[in-house]
């Protein structure tokens, strides 16, 4: 299966949705620069809405969106932030068919 895998990505080099550069191999379809402008999110964090919290918090904590008006849901979370190259790939992938 690998074997033609390398194949196709030596006739049909796999191209990052956001910039166009090739990705090489590995199945990406983000180049290490798109992929390096993501921002993963990491502990800590609002326990109702998963958005990252700034300093040190060793206890649960709620942020103050959540606490003010306290969404309809118990809890949601996300790997990354839906920003720069990340939000490109997305839209690629939902509205260009990509």
């Amino acid at each position: 299966m690998d074997v033609w895998r390398n194949l196709l990505d030596l006739v049909y080099p796999r191209n990052c949705v956001v910039c166009g550069r090739t990705v090489g191999r590995g199945g990406h379809t983000l180049c290490w620069n798109c992929l390096a402008e993501a921002f993963f999110i990491r502990p800590p964090l609002c326990a109702v809405c998963g958005n990252p919290a700034e300093g040190r918090i060793d206890k649960a904590y709620t942020c103050a969106t959540c606490a003010r008006r306290p969404p309809r849901f118990e809890a949601a979370r996300s790997a990354v932030r839906f920003r720069t190259s990340l939000r490109k790939a997305l839209h690629a992938f939902k509205y260009g068919h990509a």
